[in-house]
Parts: C-alpha cells; structure tokens; sequence
C-alpha cells in the first residue's frame, strides 16, 4: 500500500503541475480524523487507508486524496481526489477530461492495465451532478467518477472531485451498486482541534 500512495503521489505531481504548469504541490500526510474526504458505504474492517494534502507553492491550489485497500483483496481498493482552487487564484481553471474514463490515469493501480469500459451514466450526489462508468479490471469490476464546480459547461472549473471502487474479485458491482458508490461519497469538514486549557 505504502508503494502505491508513493507511485501516486508522483502521478498527481504530475497531473497538478498540468494544471498549473509553474507550481509543484508538496505532500503532507495526514491523520484519518483530519481527512474530508470517504466513501460512506460499508466497508471491511480489515482495511488500510491513507489521507494526504498537496499545496502549491505558489498557493493557488491545494489537493486531498483519500486512499482505501482491503487487506485480504488487493483488487478491492477505492480512491478520491479534490482539487480546489484557493481564494484570489483568479483567471484560471482546471483542466478535467470530458469522459470519467480520463480520470483513471489519477491512480497508478490503473497504469499498464487493460481495462472495459462500460457507457457513461450520470447521477447526483450530495454535491450536485457526477458522471460515472463502469468498468473491469482483471477479475473485478470498478466504478470511476467524476464531477467539477461549477459545471464544465460553465467554465472556468474551480473545483473538481474524481475517484474510483473497484469491487471483490468476482463480485458483479451491478449498474446500481456503482450509482450507489458515486452517490456515497462524503466530504465532511474536519474536526475543530481540542481546547486543551492552559
């Protein structure tokens, strides 16, 4: 697990600094309770999971990702990323894909990999409108999204969140099982640090 957040965490070096061609983000692993971002379906309890955040160092953007694995099935993984312009970062935006099959490229697990796409659905979730596709991986079956603020007909994007769940191998993840994981997802603001006295 530790080898794949590092492959990608160089995959998103990469993928930010298209988005910002003057900027490098820097990592900054951090604890699960600091993390906005999860899937809120259930999930194994023998689980690794990992949250980081990237800033710019010119500070116009910043990214999280969350990184989920089951520990007893390597295929049965998942991942978020949001990228979010900051306040005063004016007169540009993000460059997203036009298809959530672009969006597999976030995510090293993908790379090399001979991967079926299903056709694109679209569906809402509590942060507006995503779109989504199936797809197989080997023996599991994956579902990968993606959806930007505002729309990308509204243009420019000052907000994008893609991510993925691939299944159990041999589980099916039906049409409406992946509508489902789209429609899970959560970002949730973090909880205010404890007052400790003085």
């Amino acid at each position: 697990m530790v080898q794949g957040l590092l492959r990608a965490t160089t995959l998103l070096s990469v993928v930010a600094v298209a988005a910002c061609p003057a900027s490098t983000p820097t990592k900054q692993p951090i604890a699960s309770e600091e993390g906005r971002l999860a899937y809120t379906f259930e999930q194994p309890t023998a689980e690794t999971e990992g949250h980081a955040r990237f800033d710019s160092p010119d500070r116009t953007f910043s990214e999280e990702r969350y990184d989920w694995q089951s520990n007893s099935d390597p295929l049965n993984r998942a991942g978020l990323v949001l990228r979010e312009l900051k306040p005063g970062a004016t007169g540009f935006g993000f460059k997203v894909p036009d298809d959530p099959e672009g969006s597999v490229n976030r995510w090293s697990t993908f790379a090399d990999k001979t991967l079926f796409f299903d056709e694109p659905f679209g569906t809402s979730n509590n942060y507006g409108s995503a779109t989504w596709r199936r797809f197989t991986r080997g023996g599991s079956v994956c579902v990968v999204f993606l959806q930007t603020w505002p729309t990308v007909q509204d243009g420019p994007i000052t907000r994008t969140l893609e991510g993925y769940y691939c299944a159990e191998a041999g589980d099916r993840l039906s049409v409406g099982q992946a509508e489902q994981v789209v429609q899970s997802v959560q970002i949730t603001l973090p909880a205010p640090p404890q007052d400790t006295g003085s």
